[in-house]
């Protein structure tokens, strides 16, 4: 037999009135026996929503994927075996440097991650709309966002600091031109590709390693934005 959610304390207790606070008579103060009120407020002067390091805002929708060419020679996995078979899964698109305040008009790299629900259990596909990263060496990735991000002493984005961490590792120079090509605002979520940004690896029934790097490319067209059609856009209308 269902049950009606019940609204509760933090301990379980029930709550059979969410709007009616105790007073000292008629038109008098509130008490300090209103435990529900304590509570309450205590649980909302210490609300904090944590916000993602990177790919902060981000929008994602449910879909399936179809496998049109079957992968049982290189791998084992069961979502990728047989043409036709069907996986549900969720993609997610993102902006990557800026925070939960960054707009989608502007010139920034766009994360791409696939969540598919196998039957083997979740599989996660993770990268950015371009095919390259930045960086290869792990350890960096912590000092080249915190140059990409807001400097803490004024709130504001400090392309200086940007182009010096670029500047000093030539192997961001790929995914640079790449950002500050025509390439670096996309126009829409649906026009834009997806990759994985490194390449992984499967095994398939033989014990046979195989390296892949995945493409996700969009049937809707590659279209981007100018800085000037950029301008004239608001920030969330992607």
């Amino acid at each position: 037999m269902s049950q009606t959610p019940r609204y509760t304390t933090g301990n379980g207790a029930p709550v059979p009135h969410d709007d009616i606070s105790q007073t000292a008579g008629p038109n008098g103060s509130l008490t300090f026996d209103n435990w529900r009120l304590f509570e309450k407020l205590a649980h909302f002067n210490r609300e904090r929503i944590p916000e993602r390091v990177v790919h902060a805002r981000g929008v994602a929708a449910y879909g399936t994927f179809t496998l049109t060419r079957d992968l049982s020679d290189l791998t084992i996995a069961r979502f990728l075996q047989g043409v036709g078979k069907q996986t549900p899964l969720l993609a997610r698109f993102s902006t990557v440097a800026g925070g939960q305040d960054s707009g989608d008009n502007t010139r920034d790299v766009r994360g791409f991650s696939l969540k598919f629900y196998t039957e083997d259990g979740n599989w996660d596909m993770v990268g950015n709309n371009t095919p390259v990263f930045f960086i290869r060496e792990p350890s960096k990735f912590p000092d080249f966002i915190h140059t990409q991000k807001k400097d803490p002493r004024t709130n504001m984005v400090d392309w200086q600091n940007r182009w010096e961490f670029w500047a000093n590792h030539p192997q961001a120079l790929h995914q640079v031109t790449i950002l500050m090509s025509d390439r670096g605002i996309p126009k829409s979520l649906t026009t834009m590709n997806g990759y994985s940004s490194h390449t992984l690896s499967l095994w398939n029934d033989k014990g046979e390693r195989v390296w892949v790097k995945w493409h996700f490319k969009t049937d809707q067209g590659h279209e981007t934005l100018t800085d000037d059609q950029a301008a004239q856009v608001a920030p969330d209308f992607h």
